[in-house]
C-alpha cells in the first residue's frame, strides 16, 4: 500500500468522520494504545501521533505540516470561514485540544521537521528545537517521458491551497488545460471546499483526486 507493500500495518480502528469528532477520536485512539512492550523505539508522523508519546518511549515526532495549523497560524483563516454557532465550537475545541496537544508534546524525545518552515513553525508555536531531514525520495522508480498538452498542479484539496485561483486563471484562459492532482480526508472543512470548487469547474480543468502508479 502507497509503496510500503512489505510494511504490517496495525489500524488502531475507525475514527468519526465528523469534523472536530474526528480529530478528537483519532487523538483517543493514540492516547490510549499500547505498543510499548513490542517495539525499542517509536517513530510518529503527522497531527496526532504524538498522543502516544507518553507510553511510548524513546520516541521521534517526524514534522510534515505539523504543528497542526489549524491551531495556530491557520487559526484566523478557519474561524472567519465558520458562521456565528460553528464558529463558537471551532473556538472551544481548538482551546482544549490545543492545550493537550501541546501537554503530550512535552513527551517527545526528539523533533525533526521536512523543512525549514516547518522547523520556524515548531520554534515558534511549541518552543521546542528540531532538525530538518528532508523526504527521501527513490528517484529509481520515476522517469520522464514527455511533455504533456497541459498544465498540471498537485496539491491537497484544502482551503489553504488557494485552488481556486488556479481555476479562475485557467478559466480566463480556455484554450490552456489544468490538470490537479490531489485529494482530501473527508471529516473536516476540506469536504465542504472540495465540494464548492467542483461546482461550476471550467471545461478546462479537470480535479482527478488521488492518483495511484
Amino acid at each position: 500500500m502507497m509503496g510500503f507493500e512489505d510494511v504490517n500495518i496495525i489500524s488502531l480502528g475507525k475514527t468519526i468522520k465528523i469534523a472536530p469528532l474526528k480529530q478528537i477520536s483519532a487523538s483517543l485512539k493514540f492516547m490510549l494504545c499500547d505498543f510499548s512492550k513490542k517495539y525499542d523505539f517509536f517513530i510518529f508522523s503527522n497531527n496526532w501521533a504524538h498522543f502516544a508519546s507518553k507510553k511510548h518511549k524513546p520516541n521521534l515526532l517526524y514534522c510534515q505540516s505539523t504543528p497542526v495549523r489549524v491551531f495556530y497560524d491557520y487559526y484566523d483563516l478557519y474561524l472567519h470561514q465558520l458562521s456565528f454557532f460553528p464558529s463558537i465550537i471551532f473556538r472551544i475545541w481548538v482551546k482544549l485540544h490545543r492545550s493537550l496537544y501541546e501537554h503530550y508534546m512535552k513527551y517527545v524525545s526528539l523533533i525533526v521537521a521536512n523543512s525549514v518552515s516547518a522547523q520556524k513553525r515548531v520554534k515558534k508555536y511549541l518552543r521546542r528545537d528540531s532538525i530538518v531531514i528532508y523526504p527521501p525520495i527513490d528517484i529509481t522508480k520515476f522517469k520522464f517521458k514527455e511533455y504533456g498538452d497541459f498544465w498540471l498542479s498537485v496539491n491537497r484539496l484544502y482551503p489553504e491551497k488557494r485552488l481556486e485561483l488556479q481555476i479562475e486563471t485557467f478559466r480566463k484562459l480556455p484554450h490552456e488545460r489544468l490538470l490537479v492532482v490531489g485529494g482530501y480526508a473527508g471529516g473536516d472543512n476540506s469536504s465542504k471546499y472540495a465540494d464548492d470548487l467542483i461546482k461550476g469547474l471550467p471545461d478546462n480543468v479537470k480535479l482527478l483526486g488521488n492518483v495511484y502508479r
